[in-house]
């Protein structure tokens, strides 16, 4: 729907700005019929494709889902994808244009007018296509069918609800909680299972406490049955009371009285008799219409809409519907992209930012950078209970998150029904489409090198792989030139094959955690590379040539040298490769070793939020902390001692930052707490 058009559209706009995009129409534009006006026609269809997704927004949840409706969408989907694959072979070839050129003094031409013939066809095609769409929405839409929800008409409030998930929400659960505690701290010395059953959504995640018995949350019954009866907790959908209550907190955002207008409680009440006492149903219910104008025209609209949405669908699924359809085309992206991950798995606030500014979900927009908007993406997520938060920082931010089950489920089924993606728990290819645009799998089982290709691949995440070799990587590179994701995270692998430098798309590299002991020196090739993350692997030095990669935005490297963690360096950073102040913009620089040019290095690197520095010695100590305190968006510092006896001074850390989290390792120079960075920031305690 809306969401693969948001993804054309944005893709179109960095396509031409690039400098390989000019240069191979002022090359080869005498030559290629059509590429002269390449600009103009993708313009064009630019604007076309902003028009339909206004058309598919203005859409009520109601009208998406008829059959003529969708049927249109899924044309317009088709459009969308097919102009981001244009897009993608132009950056593709263009790049290696650009590359045969500075080896070669001539290009052979005839190669590349037949490729770029074919692209600037391609867009003639598109332009075709989507005068053809237009006529479809003529004919096959009706006035009735496309009439505007006037629910929409009503400017939307801005957002009430509580931002995060707090005490305060949980109601109906003090029974419950009170029991499970109570065999928790039992003084019984033999270890004792306990369960907690009950459907999807009642809250079994919720009520579990933790690292004092094995506490077992399941839906299935058998299951529930390996804990003694007296151990055993069957949840219950909450009364009517607790589910009013909770409603009214989340759609009015007050957690006192738990009040509702008069005006609208009878229809709170039928909104809330529709959820049947499930948790997750009213939380959803109460987040989607704390963004609805307080009206009982505008909310007996809404409830109109989801009572059609369960004649075809369960109540859960029909209400998670709604909440769903109810999110702009950028978050619901972010939601697909979440159901790739396995089933309650936690998944790292970092890591989805650089995923989802890497798959172009978030990009820059009122002054704030792609980070800052994937960011601001997941706290809305988490308001409208898209997602839950697992763990938090000693900031008070999410640390990890997890989707619910029952969500992950619809956003999997809506992923394949939009061709975005497919997801394998069972570490399996077994009915893989080879149209996939990203896949991922869970501890994979099977080293075998696929025998299909993915040509439209974007992501390949394969988590806690058991087996990935070489040849199975070396075949995925070789049939999906336009790669962007590539996460392999816990994975069995220990190499990385030379041909992942021909993967010009490439964004994001995550290595964590695997076995792999050096980069290949052609990945110097990825311009567009924006994440290496290679923390806690083998890696001791980055190649030669990775400071060529100039849109470098998030460097995450160190290694394990004692994984006890017993030793004080049981971490070490890598070397600081020569040309590192290239990488302007540079947010993340994790962990690297001391220099005596590194302080030269980071006086140019401005952009730099985080910063991890090992094997410090007091010689460092002046130059270091100077460049340190001159960058304005500093707010994580790391710094450690070469040794637990090196004496470290802090007279010339003075951020001109507001440091959010310092860190320091080894031994303080005498007087150090009367240091202007101890003196402005913190007390002796």
């Amino acid at each position: 729907m809306a969401e693969a058009v948001v993804l054309a559209v944005s893709k179109i706009g960095s396509t031409l700005t690039q400098e390989a995009t000019k240069a191979v129409i002022a090359q080869l534009s005498e030559k290629v019929t059509n590429l002269k006006e390449l600009p103009r026609n993708v313009t064009r269809i630019e604007k076309d494709l902003n028009m339909m997704n206004n058309v598919i927004q203005d859409m009520g949840t109601l009208d998406i889902r008829k059959n003529v409706v969708k049927g249109w969408v899924a044309e317009v989907r088709k459009l969308a994808y097919n102009v981001e694959n244009i897009m993608d072979k132009y950056l593709y070839y263009a790049h290696q244009m650009q590359e045969d050129g500075k080896v070669k003094k001539f290009i052979k031409g005839t190669k590349y007018i037949k490729i770029f013939s074919e692209v600037a066809d391609d867009i003639v095609q598109i332009d075709k296509d989507i005068k053809h769409v237009k006529d479809l929405k003529g004919w096959s839409l009706t006035v009735e069918q496309m009439k505007p929800n006037k629910v929409a008409d009503y400017e939307r409030q801005g957002s009430k609800g509580p931002e995060l998930t707090k005490d305060e929400d949980l109601v109906g659960i003090e029974d419950n909680r009170r029991k499970l505690t109570q065999w928790l701290y039992t003084s019984e010395p033999h270890s004792t299972v306990i369960t907690i059953s009950g459907m999807g959504g009642l809250g079994k995640t919720t009520l579990n406490l933790q690292e004092s018995r094995i506490v077992i949350t399941t839906r299935k019954e058998d299951v529930a049955s390996l804990a003694s009866s007296k151990c055993r907790l069957e949840l219950q959908p909450l009364g009517d009371t607790d589910s009013f209550n909770l409603f009214c907190r989340r759609a009015f955002n007050n957690i006192e009285d738990c009040r509702c207008p008069s005006e609208l409680k009878e229809v709170a009440t039928s909104i809330v008799r529709r959820c049947q006492g499930l948790p997750l149903a009213i939380v959803s219910m109460g987040s989607l219409m704390s963004s609805r104008k307080e009206t009982v025209y505008v909310w007996n609209r809404t409830y109109s809409q989801l009572k059609d949405e369960m004649l075809k669908n369960d109540n859960v699924r029909a209400i998670l519907n709604l909440s769903y359809h109810d999110m702009p085309g950028d978050l619901r992206n972010c939601v697909l992209y979440c159901s790739m991950f396995p089933e309650d798995y936690p998944m790292s606030r970092e890591s989805l930012v650089r995923l989802w500014v890497a798959e172009g979900f978030a990009v820059t927009k009122d002054g704030n950078n792609p980070e800052d908007v994937a960011e601001g993406n997941l706290l809305e997520l988490i308001r409208r209970n898209m997602l839950v938060i697992d763990s938090s920082d000693e900031l008070g931010r999410v640390s990890t998150c997890r989707m619910h089950d029952i969500m992950r489920e619809l956003a999997l089924s809506v992923a394949k029904e939009e061709m975005f993606g497919s997801a394998s728990d069972n570490g399996t290819m077994i009915n893989m489409d080879t149209g996939v645009r990203r896949f991922s799998t869970y501890k994979w089982k099977d080293d075998r090198a696929p025998t299909m290709t993915f040509p439209f691949l974007r992501t390949l995440m394969s988590l806690e792989a058991v087996s990935f070799s070489t040849d199975m990587l070396n075949s995925f590179f070789s049939g999906s030139n336009y790669l962007t994701v590539l996460e392999l995270q816990d994975s069995a692998i220990n190499e990385v094959p030379a041909s992942i430098g021909n993967l010009f798309n490439l964004r994001y590299i995550g290595l964590r955690r695997t076995k792999v002991h050096k980069l290949p020196e052609c990945i110097e090739k990825l311009s567009n590379l924006q994440t290496l993350d290679i923390k806690q692997t083998k890696i001791v030095k980055l190649p030669r040539g990775i400071a060529r990669i100039k849109k470098l935005r998030h460097l995450i490297a160190d290694r394990y040298a004692d994984e006890r963690r017993s030793d004080f360096r049981y971490f070490i950073g890598v070397e600081a490769p020569k040309g590192l102040s290239s990488l302007e913009e540079l947010q993340t620089l994790e962990t690297v070793g001391a220099s005596i040019e590194l302080a030269e290095q980071l006086d140019k690197l401005m952009k730099l939020q985080s910063v991890w520095i090992d094997n410090i010695s007091a010689a460092h100590c002046t130059k270091l902390f100077t460049a340190l305190s001159n960058m304005q968006f500093l707010s994580s510092l790391l710094l450690s001692a070469c040794d637990e006896k090196e004496e470290l001074c802090f007279q010339n850390l003075k951020p001109i930052s507001k440091l959010h989290k310092l860190i320091i390792r080894g031994q303080w120079a005498t007087g150090t707490l009367k240091c202007p960075i101890f003196q402005d920031h913190g007390k002796k305690s």
